[in-house]
């Protein structure tokens, strides 16, 4: 019988009850102070915990306490069992004191150990422990007896050496030492083998003493803990879970899969803080990785027209964007197997939540009444197959699909069920730890490595303006010009808002920049309006790009009106502003570029000293020029394939940006 007892205290309430809890397991529960409780204890280790509520029905859980509870009907030393996955080839069997009968004072030991001959070969390796003394200060010497009916016996003494001070004995509980066995052929891969003591002397300085000792046993098991982890595509970065705050990460659930069949449909594996999961084979060789979005999330953060214009560039112009096995996998959103105009088409209406989940081959129809089952979010790759598969490979005549690697034409088709990766399973399995590579469908840019759950960071290279001091007012109508200002090139804009519905209501936006690719949706769910748009020619800085359009029960509109906004320029979030900076301006003439277009070689005027770089259309630099000083000629050799290309120059004063045609 084991009582416990516990005090509590609380400033705000009083405290109505405590309730323990052994091993997770509730023993008792008490609502007088001082708070016990009586239960009766099998050995072994227990956690101990109180939970106390007060009169408010709020909790506080007390430290743990770790108590060892000895067995009262031990013997004296025990054979301690050792457990080992068959593809390990030896034991050590350790012989220790009971923690129920602690020693003292003794200077050394004489023991007969037997063991299954047919299984165990003993090495004659010995190893000793630091429980009862110091291990330095032990020797000890061994003999291997003739078996008899197939049970083997080794004499073993323990005994101080000469470097062991007068003082010194084992004391206390614990293991002594342990003897190390090499499995046998006949040892099977679940298998066992006994280890007993027949002969135990303890050495005093005034004489010996026999004791006993119980029996254990060597035990081969079959490995069935499988160890992954999760990484993000673009930076490795974990893909993790927190058991103790679960609303601080979106959830990983892990299934085990043998067929079709789930069979932890009510206990899925979940990633820990360093993104590793353990999962157990019995409940399949094979894996189901989900990782979903609640439908009515908004996604535009993550998935947006920055993404869009990646797309449409693959499928325009697919060798001025050569994107990475991940990111075309990204872009097949639908999951059938091609890049297509109609994976933009959900890009664009995901961002602004006109649809609330990808539609894809697998759970539509054609004619997009689903089968009730929830479409992927994310999909997970094992870098197996990433390394050394042939569909992960890039297409040799990419972008033209050779019918063998990865294109627009030809994606690779990831499974919902992954392979661990184990080999001989049946017999004794040889487990490899694999890493599975996380993708965010629709993500094409990657942008969910610099998202964090505890908020949104805002740029200082851009900014989206909604020029309410400008508004042009007609009657109750309203019309605000929306202004993009940037120091690179901007071809995706994003944004999204809500406004106040008893005074606005939602007219149109017009967009104005010629080239303009622009969806909008009003979300009758969040009554979020969001606007996802892309040129492929890049929008007009510091001027109006669209024109958005309300009706005002009082012809007026504030920046009281607005409120939740989300902006994004090239998929990076910005400030969103309601008036316009009175610092802009405009130095479009301060850069002369001739010839223009060219085949890679022209020079280049500035009216000030400033610093030139060149980018791709998607703001990639691909030339450092440094600085070029002002009214001087500089000559450039650019060595790139054909197409249009983003030259920007820059000092403390501008920034300013112009296209340059490479034939």
């Amino acid at each position: 019988m084991v009582t416990i007892n516990a005090t509590a205290a609380d400033n705000d309430g009083t405290v109505s009850q405590v309730e323990f809890f052994v091993n997770n397991v509730s023993v008792g529960v008490d609502n007088a102070s001082p708070y016990t409780v009586n239960y009766t204890s099998t050995p072994g280790t227990k956690t101990i915990v109180a939970i106390a509520t007060d009169n408010n029905s709020a909790t506080t859980t007390s430290a743990t306490l770790s108590l060892v509870i000895a067995d009262p009907n031990a013997l004296p030393y025990a054979v301690q069992n050792n457990t080992q996955n068959c593809d390990v080839p030896t034991f050590c069997i350790p012989l220790a004191v009971s923690l129920a009968i602690p020693i003292d004072n003794v200077k050394g030991y004489d023991v007969v150990l037997n063991y299954d001959n047919t299984k165990l070969i003993p090495t004659g390796n010995i190893t000793v422990y630091n429980d009862l003394t110091t291990a330095s200060y032990v020797e000890t010497a061994y003999s291997i007896n003739a078996p008899v009916n197939n049970v083997g016996s080794m004499n073993i003494s323990a005994y101080f050496n000469g470097n062991a001070p007068s003082s010194a004995e084992f004391q206390g509980t614990g293991k002594i030492f342990c003897v190390e066995f090499a499995k046998s052929g006949n040892f099977n891969a679940a298998d066992s083998a006994l280890v007993s003591v027949s002969f135990l002397q303890e050495s005093y300085i005034t004489g010996v003493v026999s004791r006993s000792a119980s029996s254990g046993k060597a035990y081969s098991v079959k490995n069935q803990n499988y160890i992954g982890n999760l990484k993000y595509w673009l930076d490795n970065s974990p893909i993790v879970f927190d058991l103790s705050q679960p609303n601080n990460h979106l959830v990983t659930n892990i299934y085990g899969i043998t067929g079709t069949t789930v069979n932890n449909p009510n206990a899925p594996v979940k990633p820990n803080l360093s993104g590793y999961f353990t999962h157990n084979l019995t409940n399949g060789l094979n894996l189901k990785i989900e990782r979903n979005i609640v439908n009515t999330n908004s996604v535009q953060i993550l998935i947006n027209s920055a993404d869009a214009v990646l797309g449409k560039t693959l499928l325009i112009n697919g060798s001025s964007f050569v994107p990475s096995v991940y990111q075309v996998l990204a872009l097949d959103v639908n999951l059938d197997g091609v890049v297509s105009a109609g994976d933009i088409s959900q890009i664009k209406q995901r961002a602004t939540l006109s649809i609330p989940e990808f539609q894809q081959a697998w759970n539509y129809s054609a004619a997009g009444v689903s089968n009730g089952q929830a479409s992927r979010d994310w999909i997970f790759v094992d870098q197996i197959s990433v390394t050394s598969g042939a569909a992960y490979q890039i297409s040799a005549t990419f972008p033209a699909n050779d019918n063998l690697g990865y294109s627009k034409g030809k994606v690779p088709m990831v499974g919902a069920s992954l392979a661990a990766t184990v080999t001989n399973y049946s017999t004794c399995p040889v487990i490899t730890e694999e890493s599975f590579k996380g993708i965010l469908l629709g993500d094409v840019n990657g942008s969910y490595a610099a998202y964090t759950a505890d908020g949104i960071l805002k740029s200082e290279d851009g900014e989206i303006i909604l020029d309410l001091e400008n508004a042009i007012v007609e009657g109750t109508t309203v019309n605000v010009p929306v202004v993009l200002s940037s120091t690179e090139p901007v071809n995706a804009l994003d944004l999204a808002f809500m406004f106040n519905e008893d005074k606005l209501s939602f007219q149109t936006i017009e967009a104005l920049n010629n080239g303009t690719d622009a969806e909008n949706f009003l979300n009758p769910n969040d009554r979020t309006f969001r606007l996802s748009a892309n040129n492929m020619d890049n929008f007009d800085l510091n001027s109006n790009v669209a024109m958005v359009t309300f009706e005002s029960t009082d012809g007026t509109i504030t920046k009281k009106d607005f409120n939740s906004t989300l902006g994004l320029l090239n998929g990076k979030p910005v400030q969103v502003s309601f008036a316009k900076s009175t610092s802009i301006a405009n130095y479009s003439d301060v850069l002369s570029i001739f010839p223009n277009p060219s085949n890679g070689t022209f020079e280049i005027v500035l009216k000030e000293t400033a610093t030139v770089q060149i980018m791709d259309i998607n703001g990639k630099i691909l030339k450092e020029v440094g600085t070029v000083n002002a009214n001087t000629k500089q000559a450039i050799n650019l060595n790139v394939s054909a197409g249009v290309y983003l030259m920007r120059v820059s000092n403390e004063h501008f920034s300013s940006t112009q296209r340059i045609v490479i034939d």
